[in-house]
């Protein structure tokens, strides 16, 4: 089980490969490094050296709480990245874990070679109801609560064994780094920033994505100076679980 210290974190992490390609993974809310084991896998190993880490508030990295914004997250992987020196890299971002690559591509792109984004939230700024920004606390009182929304986020999952750690994964989450997640993603407004980066970037959807919408995504596409959008048919948000090889291809085509 790695560890390492960047700032005030034990930041854990895994690696998979032994290539010259650095790939950087960062996970999304309710989750861990585990949402990447199944892509992980289907990367090869030859090429790439990948390091998949667990962002503060979740899984086993240990440090204090913070007020848990976009940029701060940020701070916590240039941090991580900068310890081990992981320059520069292809960075890999799923939903929340998404706008954390974004803005860390934004504060740092020449460190990024390229971008990938899975079911990534507005560039425009999160707009969620009172009920969407209360939930968090519900699903940390009641497990069979975050298992239903988990199973929506997730429908093609299959591997219930897989599926089981990723629910107790999700549910050890810190209850102050799940109910500032919303709040950050609602104040974060990257549009205009987006169209002026200079990093390849692809954002990809699953058909059947409950999370985030075609029109969300079809506008990020064309904020960003040069994205182009993938959408994988019949498979919700969790598209490194649900599709790792249809991932694995779209990213090994982008990172050539």
């Amino acid at each position: 089980m790695p560890i390492v210290h960047a700032a005030d974190l034990k930041v854990h992490y895994e690696e998979a490969g032994h290539g010259t390609e650095i790939v950087v993974l960062v996970h999304g809310e309710w989750s861990t490094w585990r949402c990447w084991q199944p892509l992980l896998a289907r990367l090869p190993a030859a090429r790439y050296h990948s390091y998949a880490l667990d962002q503060r508030g979740c899984g086993q990295t240990e440090g204090p709480d913070n007020d848990y914004t976009i940029l701060q997250r940020a701070g916590d992987l240039a941090a991580f990245t900068r310890v081990l020196n992981l320059r520069p890299v292809h960075l890999v971002g799923q939903s929340l874990g998404a706008a954390v690559a974004t803005q860390y591509a934004l504060d740092h792109p020449r460190a990024v070679k390229t971008l990938t984004l899975s079911g990534p939230p507005p560039v425009q700024g999160a707009l969620l109801t009172e009920e969407a920004l209360q939930a968090p606390a519900q699903y940390k009182e009641d497990k069979q609560l975050l298992i239903r929304a988990l199973r929506a986020m997730a429908p093609t999952v299959r591997d219930e064994a897989f599926f089981q750690a990723l629910v107790d994964d999700a549910f050890s989450q810190r209850l102050q780094s799940a109910m500032k997640n919303g709040p950050a993603l609602m104040g974060w407004n990257v549009e205009k920033k987006v169209s002026r980066l200079p990093v390849p970037t692809l954002i990809v959807r699953g058909e059947l994505d409950v999370v985030v919408s075609q029109t969300n995504v079809e506008r990020a596409t064309h904020a960003f100076a040069q994205a182009r959008l993938e959408t994988i048919p019949r498979v919700g948000h969790c598209l490194a679980t649900e599709a790792p090889e249809q991932v694995a291809l779209l990213f090994l085509a982008h990172t050539r």
